[in-house]
């Protein structure tokens, strides 16, 4: 049987939807009067996307728009989709609706380009009457082949081409549109289609003289978005440590053998049984090895220290296999067997580690590890408060070692399958899983530099490859209000079922004892 793509389109009323009030796009009159000239002259390319109860999933500008020209009725796609999916699949949309690069471009250079345009392209197409035009009711479909054909040699990024395939998976069958023979938008769903098998797809064919104009309305007049603002606790929630993406060695981080052998470990994703009897270097770095590794760890790391954002926690076990006094500390835990956080596996993980800080000796811990948490800290205030932590956490001859991705791997390395984040920081990017959308932060030399220095008298910054690697002691003078404030975000951070980490009041009695300080 021929795989076929469809999707019911109907007309409905406009005023039985609504906005979705988690939408990050931000809206821009200028840019909205844009879309309203756009539906004008064009009318509805593509449909609305709602939940079953009316919710908008995509289309939020044309929907405000249609309502200022007069528009009384949309062609919605409905669709069945669970209630935690509705947020990534809003970021899905985002990401494959155009076929502008979603990691090399902003909306705000794709709409200046827009606005340079237009007004030359639409200047001789007739306004249409609102409720008159609604190319996408016209959907055909087409052969697969065919339409690949028509892409002539344009090959989407693996950004475009993964929001396609993440589109589909979702079951949402967005029309190509089609031109004279070439695609006007939607390459990435073009090649997402076939990865997911499909044989015939929908197709929306459109004048040749509203060819420029459409090219210009779906690929430029882009948005720009607030994802760390709208979706605030959600990519909190998101920075866990995936097991997929578990460092090479057994688990061992880039960060410890970086400090101990001045090396990355490989990066390979490699199971312990692979791993079993081959002859591996990365296996030799391991402080159960040899003696000889074991004393060049303690050398470096000290008899007492903590894994600040353990992840899986196979470090951390790994080196008190080797005899090594390490605590582990991380507020999203997945247990052996798991591949998400438990909030109760994390609870007592991190009671665990406020109650060995509390009765760690009055000169230790030795050092604190921070191996790539940084670059996965969605917000700047909770980079800042983890690092608050972290200063306070020290005596006078702690060190503390980081590790983190540097903006190099941006330029050289292998992430354009991620989303670059229209926010007031630079270089952070948005992997495309729609449940599990990761937020990612990459650094210059000079970021990290002041970052550290805000807390730490002495910073030592090492550039390996792609990676940055920071050596900090003799911590300021601490604010006991910021400390508060620090120790009341990162132990009471929210889990996906709304509860905490709930630990918050328990961290303010631990660290006043610890420091010295009346946190209460």
């Amino acid at each position: 049987m021929t795989k076929t793509a469809s999707q019911k389109i109907e007309l409905r009323n406009i005023s039985t939807f609504r906005g979705a009030d988690y939408n990050p796009r931000k809206v821009d009159q200028s840019r909205l009067n844009q879309v309203k000239n756009s539906l004008s002259k064009l009318g509805f390319l593509l449909p609305i996307y709602v939940t079953e109860d009316g919710t908008l999933l995509s289309g939020h500008q044309r929907t405000s728009a249609a309502i200022a020209l007069g528009y009384t009725q949309l062609p919605v796609v409905t669709l069945g989709i669970s209630e935690d999916k509705h947020k990534g699949l809003n970021l899905v949309f985002n990401k494959a609706t155009n076929d502008l690069d979603t990691y090399q471009d902003t909306a705000k250079s794709r709409f200046t380009e827009y606005v340079e345009r237009a007004d030359e392209v639409a200047i001789d197409l007739p306004a249409i009457p609102p409720d008159t035009s609604y190319p996408c009711l016209e959907v055909q479909t087409r052969p697969l082949k065919e339409i690949m054909e028509m892409c002539k040699g344009q090959v989407p990024s693996s950004s475009l081409r993964q929001a396609g395939n993440d589109m589909i998976k979702l079951g949402v069958y967005m029309p190509i549109v089609i031109c004279d023979g070439q695609v006007v938008n939607g390459i990435g769903r073009v090649f997402g289609y076939y990865d997911c098998g499909f044989k015939a797809i929908p197709v929306v064919e459109i004048p040749v003289e509203k060819k420029d104009y459409a090219n210009l309305a779906l690929n430029f007049l882009a948005m720009d978005f607030d994802i760390q603002k709208n979706f605030e606790n959600e990519l909190r929630y998101n920075a866990f440590r995936r097991k997929s993406v578990q460092q090479g060695i057994v688990g061992l981080s880039r960060t410890h053998s970086y400090w101990v052998y001045g090396r990355i470990v490989s990066n390979q994703h490699r199971s312990v049984n692979k791993l079993a009897g081959a002859d591996n270097e990365d296996l030799k770095l391991l402080p159960t090895y040899s003696r000889e590794n074991y004393l060049k760890f303690k050398k470096v790391f000290g008899d007492y220290y903590f894994d600040m954002g353990a992840g899986t926690c196979h470090d951390a076990q790994l080196l008190q296999e080797a005899g090594l006094n390490c605590v582990p500390f991380e507020p999203y835990y997945s247990p052996e067997g798991t591949s998400t956080p438990s909030r109760e596996a994390s609870h007592a993980l991190n009671s665990a580690f406020l109650d060995a800080l509390e009765n760690c000796p009055p000169d230790k811990p030795s050092s604190i590890v921070s191996s790539f948490v940084l670059n996965s800290i969605p917000h700047h205030k909770d980079r800042m408060a983890y690092l608050v932590i972290l200063a306070a956490m020290c005596k006078l001859k702690t060190k503390v070692y980081v590790g983190t991705q540097s903006t190099k791997l941006l330029k050289y390395g292998n992430v354009d399958h991620q989303l670059r984040m229209n926010s007031n920081e630079p270089n952070m990017t948005l992997g495309n899983n729609s449940k599990f959308f990761k937020a990612q932060k990459y650094y210059t030399v000079q970021e990290l530099e002041k970052m550290f220095k805000t807390f730490f008298l002495s910073v030592e910054i090492k550039q390996a490859e792609q990676q940055l690697f920071v050596k900090a002691s003799k911590p300021r003078r601490m604010n006991p209000k910021l400390l508060r404030e620090a120790l009341l975000l990162e132990f009471e951070l929210p889990f996906s079922d709304g509860k905490t980490l709930g630990l918050g009041q328990r961290a303010l009695e631990v660290f006043s004892k610890h420091t010295g300080m009346d946190l209460n």
